[in-house]
């Protein structure tokens, strides 16, 4: 099953090795914006991270529990480099796509791709040809692999007061661009179709957008539905499923007509679903948010076929997150894989997240940059007894440990550089372990307890 999801400048590119930490080395506004598996079983994720007001762009590859293997920061802009989206070339090789921004130089934004080796080596780049000021939007919104292995890279672009346009780039390969198309909508989401057809979504009029067109981008058909933008996939039945900001819908690809159209509702407070994917039994994975009380709560559900809900949840309900976005992915193993961000409302740090659970959303793996500036570690994770946590420098301070409703239901002194935590008498389930230094430093980890 394809990612989730959502030019490489050829003058300028710096790539950072950076510690076996991994992505939790991001810690300061780090989001992850797309992940995909590889034959392997292992993740490739990419994102952005925020430090001294720059932004950079970051590659990871991870095994099939979020442990890394190897990371890179990527800085392609003088200002900001944003990676949105990555795709699976082959066995070796994979691209990222991204937009760069600019203070200095004739540009003031740029979308790129850059193709990687196995390794994360750069082998070959591409960047937008098209010359952008300040008051021009330039931003990269997806990529995918037809099925003939031409690339196409969808981006959006228009001046700020209208950017309802998207171009549609044809590359090799090896970055060669081919052709380029331009659609009248602004696209997020594209998927290829078994006979090489391509299927868009986004949002036109703010309306949910959805159109196909043959491999080379000619128009075949486009409709819209209802207010709102949308997300897809491809069902298994041969029609697409979208996720727009008030429904779940299925249309026919053929022609674009509704099968059914689906109210999520988990409460009183008005859903917003995100993002979609199938799983292995037909069944519709969906997650979200809704808000309530002034904080955005992240949501996932589970529905059969036809749109009827399974059951919902809400992780992370008590931890008071502002936004949060979230992707689903079907793992070849059949689990879920989330992999995202979550803001908090109490200081606005960013925390990037890769989530493994199985089919009824029990956590099997966790991995989270959280507020995290002890850079502590718990192991074993998953745990069943006892698991030692463990932070760089010796910190005295206090030790929470939170249910997953936000309760408090242990606390203790913090001293030295480790924690030994003992869970044996804790019900399964996932908890947060909050420590705060006396010098009110405070980091955040997840814990999975299973028996």
């Amino acid at each position: 099953m394809k990612k989730i999801s959502i030019s490489l400048l050829a003058f300028f590119i710096g790539a950072i090795t950076l510690t076996a930490q991994g992505f939790e080395r991001f810690y300061n506004d780090n989001v992850i914006n797309d992940f995909t598996q590889t034959t392997d079983q292992n993740f490739l994720m990419t994102g952005s991270y925020t430090e001294v007001y720059k932004s950079f762009g970051w590659i990871q590859k991870t095994d099939a529990s979020g442990n890394p293997i190897w990371s890179h920061a990527i800085e392609v802009g003088d200002t900001s480099t944003f990676c949105q989206s990555i795709q699976v070339i082959d066995t070796q090789h994979f691209v990222v796509a991204g937009t760069a921004t600019f203070k200095n130089g004739p540009d003031y934004e740029k979308n790129f791709l850059q193709r990687y080796d196995g390794n994360g080596a750069l082998v070959a780049e591409w960047s937008s040809s098209q010359m952008v000021t300040a008051t021009f939007y330039a931003s990269a919104s997806d990529l995918a692999r037809g099925t003939d292995g031409t690339l196409y890279f969808l981006a959006n672009s228009g001046y700020w007061t209208n950017f309802n346009a998207s171009k549609l780039t044809l590359l090799t390969s090896n970055l060669q661009e081919i052709s380029a198309v331009i659609l009248d909508a602004t696209l997020y989401q594209i998927e290829v179709l078994p006979n090489g057809d391509l299927m868009m979504c986004g949002v036109q009029n703010n309306q949910a957008y959805l159109c196909r067109t043959t491999p080379a981008g000619e128009l075949l058909w486009e409709k819209t539905y209802q207010t709102g933008s949308a997300r897809m996939t491809l069902t298994a039945d041969g029609n697409a499923v979208l996720a727009t900001d008030k429904n779940l819908l299925k249309a026919n690809v053929a022609n674009g007509d509704l099968v059914w159209n689906k109210t999520i509702s988990l409460t009183n407070y008005v859903q917003a679903p995100t993002w979609v994917v199938e799983d292995d039994q037909q069944n519709l994975v969906v997650t979200g948010m809704y808000n309530a009380n002034y904080t955005s709560v992240f949501t996932i559900h589970k529905l059969d076929s036809n749109g009827n809900l399974m059951w919902s949840k809400t992780p992370y309900q008590a931890m008071m997150w502002h936004h949060s976005e979230v992707k689903p992915l079907i793992t070849t193993t059949g689990l879920y894989a989330l992999g995202g961000y979550l803001q908090n409302t109490t200081n606005w740090d960013t925390d990037a997240l890769l989530y493994v659970t199985d089919s009824n959303f029990s956590p099997v793996s966790i991995r989270e940059t959280a507020l995290n500036p002890l850079h502590a570690t718990a192991a074993p994770n998953p745990v069943s007894d006892r698991t030692v946590l463990r932070w760089a420098e010796p910190q005295t301070g206090r030790i929470r440990v939170l249910a997953n409703t936000g309760q408090c239901i242990r606390e203790d002194q913090l001293s030295g550089t480790e924690y030994i935590l003992g869970v044996g008498n804790l019900p399964a389930g996932m908890y947060r372990v909050q420590m705060v230094t006396d010098q009110q430093r405070t980091s955040v980890l997840n814990i999975v307890v299973h028996h």
